[in-house]
């Protein structure tokens, strides 16, 4: 069975969220909601950050582990909901429209250690690291 490809899936978000709240996820809570984009250029890098601080988000970029480019990272505090998980889906895809070469990754929910959309682990080293220097 061939792997869907990361970010491609917005029924996954569904499955995804219903997983955590099966696991005992607070909705009603806010929680840090980390979303990863691929770029492929510094400057498309600094450009992506820019936007999601404009948008409200606190942002990180890091160059790529295990292939050409640049990973953007947005964070910030949201009440988890489909409905959000979807609009957020939605900006960020977006983005990436804007930008030739860029790619969303898909959504976390949670601290740096429960970063998992979908990367290469050396990835998601590089993006910890970012988000450590904040």
């Amino acid at each position: 069975m061939e792997q869907p490809e990361p970010g491609d899936q917005p029924d996954q978000d569904a499955v995804d969220l219903q997983r955590l709240v099966d696991s005992g996820l607070d909705t009603s809570a806010r929680h840090p909601f980390r979303h990863v984009v691929s770029v492929i250029t510094p400057h498309a890098a600094v450009l992506l950050r820019q936007q999601c601080i404009e948008a409200g988000y606190s942002s990180s970029a890091c160059e790529a582990a295990t292939h050409p480019g640049w990973m953007v990272v947005a964070e910030r505090q949201e009440i988890p909901t489909l409905e959000g998980i979807t609009l957020a889906r939605s900006f960020f895809t977006l983005l990436c429209s804007r930008s030739p070469g860029s790619r969303y990754e898909g959504w976390a929910l949670g601290d740096a250690d429960d970063l998992d959309v979908r990367l290469d682990p050396d990835d998601l080293t590089a993006i910890r690291a970012a988000l450590k220097r904040g």
